[in-house]
């Protein structure tokens, strides 16, 4: 989409295209919802040369599946979420698979097993019992939670199930150094898997942590002056998440775009959702909404309500304009602020979490039923509620 305005009329517009410079179209509504998430822009990495490669490239995130790995010699760039997948699925495949990482993650063993047929029939027929399960597993989850947002040392626990499932799996003391992460628990993204070091470990799979120095026209050179053959390149470098292209689609009533905004204050939104200056705009996932820890689509399904709640007070108060004040977006925010200065986040590493003001918008620094509570209903108080021009101007 070209664009969207979130104006201060009851109907803001959004113009979309057809591909490739294909004819636009806008459209005219109520409310907007921005809700293409936090992971949905490509981060392509600004290497030397990568542009004159001259093999199959392609990111993680835009898998080109024309493309057959079998018998190829093929590059993954980077160790994080995404190449913890598709490592351990295409090393049996390819001829030979170099990993290039620049910072070994945290691996937890994934705790995963078929159901057997007597649990089946309970979860089936027993009132109540697929709740509890759910409750759970949602409970052991957010034990985390004092670890990533207070004391670090709390998640030591954790740490020494990673550490055992290396130890376990990556027999050769030099890959098992290269392995073990070097920053605190939990400052950037902890995965989940019981394949990757298995297939690191392969004879047909070298790890690489030797910076790239450049990418050439069939093999990458790292500073070290080794030059390896490739025929594939597949970059999994993550995405633009406290920088997104999306925000600059987004035109609020000064003209500014959510960009433009951000960029000069920071990611700021009131309980992650709506944003001053952009009336009638809505953000799911939106600042300090995401998890280390849990399931995001508690957090969606908590936004929704929130939304639904305004949508119904709003037409209870015969309003069809609501913009967040600036104080209680400016409260808002340092409340969040303040609960992460102690945070694993901010305190234990770089990572994509953090903002070039070194915020971490990205996550949210509490429990999540907290955030449940505070979003289970519309706060009108919060707000500028009023009528819009135009019905002022027609009556309607």
């Amino acid at each position: 989409a070209p664009g969207a305005t979130a104006a201060a009329t009851a109907a803001g517009t959004v113009t979309t295209a057809e591909p490739v410079e294909g004819p636009t179209t806008t459209w005219r509504a109520r409310e907007l919802v921005l809700g293409v998430g936090a992971l949905c822009e490509p981060r392509l990495p600004d290497i030397e040369g990568i542009d004159g490669f001259e093999g199959e490239i392609f990111h993680s995130a835009r898998w080109n599946h024309d493309v057959d790995l079998k018998g190829k010699r093929v590059a993954v760039i980077g160790t994080g979420a995404s190449a913890i997948q598709i490592v351990p699925s295409i090393a049996e495949e390819v001829a030979h698979l170099d990993v290039y990482q620049r910072t070994a993650p945290y691996v937890i063993p994934r705790l995963d097993r078929p159901y057997l047929g007597w649990e089946r029939s309970a979860l089936r027929s027993v009132p109540g019992l697929r709740r509890v399960v759910r409750a759970q597993d949602w409970f052991f989850r957010e034990l985390q939670v004092p670890g990533l947002t207070r004391n670090a040392k709390l998640m030591e626990p954790i740490r020494a199930l990673s550490k055992g499932l290396l130890f376990a799996q990556v027999r050769d003391k030099e890959l098992r150094r290269k392995l073990t992460p070097d920053h605190t628990i939990g400052c950037k993204r902890m995965l989940i898997s019981n394949t990757y070091f298995p297939a690191i470990a392969r004879d047909d799979v070298d790890l690489v942590t030797d910076p790239i120095r450049r990418v050439n026209a069939h093999s990458i050179e790292t500073v070290d002056g080794t030059e390896r053959p490739i025929d594939v390149l597949i970059v999994c470098t993550g995405f633009h998440v406290t920088d997104s292209p999306t925000f600059e689609l987004v035109t609020g009533r000064s003209g500014e775009t959510l960009t433009e905004v951000w960029g000069r204050e920071g990611m700021a939104a009131h309980k992650g959702t709506t944003v001053h200056g952009f009336p009638n705009l809505s953000v799911m996932m939106g600042p300090a909404t995401g998890l280390g820890h849990s399931s995001m689509i508690f957090i969606i399904e908590s936004q929704v309500n929130y939304f639904m709640s305004m949508l119904a007070k709003k037409r209870e108060l015969g309003a069809d304009v609501a913009e967040v004040t600036a104080r209680a977006q400016d409260e808002w925010n340092d409340w969040i602020r303040e609960r992460l200065t102690e945070s694993v986040w901010v305190t234990g590493c770089g990572s994509w979490y953090l903002d070039e003001h070194g915020n971490a918008p990205a996550v949210w620094p509490s429990w999540t039923w907290l955030f449940r509570l505070k979003t289970r209903s519309f706060d009108p108080g919060a707000y500028d509620l009023r009528i819009s021009r135009d019905r002022l101007l027609t009556g309607v």
